[in-house]
């Protein structure tokens, strides 16, 4: 994996064990389940604090670095207007958002293979940035 983006203050990366540990105890989340991830260099987590403080995980795949989660304290959601501050800054450094690509490929295997899913209407700005996906 290229290596992992280098965001400007107020994203502060998460650089350690103790490090992990200790914002997935003070956010309440389960952060710290993806340290074998975070340690091969697949996934690099940030907490931002801006106008809210949020820990936001990025996943690499072969298109690159995306936004894979982005959560306020006790794994609840961003509201949509930081969000989208959130996604500009990140696209200014080349995060990328959306579905991972295996996500990707997945879809079209079912496609050919005629299990395909009926294809939904395309959604609202949450809905396209496919956040929850931090295995793929």
């Amino acid at each position: 994996a290229p290596p992992a983006p280098v965001l400007d203050p107020p994203f502060v990366r998460i650089a350690n064990r103790k490090q992990l540990e200790e914002v997935a105890r003070e956010f309440r989340n389960c952060l710290a389940d993806h340290g074998g991830r975070l340690a091969d260099g697949k996934m690099a987590a940030y907490v931002w604090g801006d106008t809210s403080e949020a820990v936001i995980a990025l996943t690499c795949d072969a298109a690159g670095w995306r936004l894979a989660e982005a959560k306020a304290r006790d794994n609840v959601d961003l509201e949509d207007s930081i969000l989208r501050e959130l996604v500009r800054r990140l696209e200014l450094v080349g995060v990328r958002t959306g579905p991972s690509v295996q996500w990707l490929m997945h879809r079209l295997d079912d496609r050919a293979t005629s299990n395909a899913h009926p294809l939904a209407a395309p959604g609202g700005f949450l809905e396209s940035l496919s956040l929850g996906d931090l295995w793929s």
